[in-house]
């Protein structure tokens, strides 16, 4: 995944999302269990396992846990991640702010590597 401004050179090969300011590229997602949600207003990646996805959302499959992320994170903000349950690593990025958000479950069984370069 690479995050920077907007018209950022990003790998040809990646997925980009554009926002108001800033841009996310995502590679390297074939072969993964990443499962991306993207909306106008916000794009979350997640990995790992959301034990409590029907209790979040009744209509959830077991390949909705980035969508019902999603729609948690826009109902409760930033206490939407105390609503997760399960091992699971997740980037929410809001395409209007440029923000974005970085977690993981309680218990840090998921893993989350990230590296900063340039200023």
């Amino acid at each position: 995944m690479s995050f920077g401004p907007r018209g950022a050179p990003f790998d040809a090969a990646a997925t980009c999302f554009d926002g108001t300011a800033a841009a996310l590229s995502v590679t390297g997602q074939a072969g993964s269990a990443l499962q991306v949600a993207a909306g106008p207003d916000l794009v979350v990646l997640f990995s790992g396992v959301l034990v409590n996805a029907a209790e979040l959302d009744p209509a959830a499959g077991l390949d909705d846990a980035a969508r019902v992320v999603r729609d948690v994170i826009r109902a409760k903000g930033d206490e939407a991640f105390a609503a997760l349950r399960g091992p699971f690593a997740v980037f929410a990025w809001d395409r209007q702010t440029g923000r974005l958000i970085v977690a993981r479950d309680q218990v840090g069984m998921e893993p989350i590597f990230y590296a900063r370069h340039g200023a």
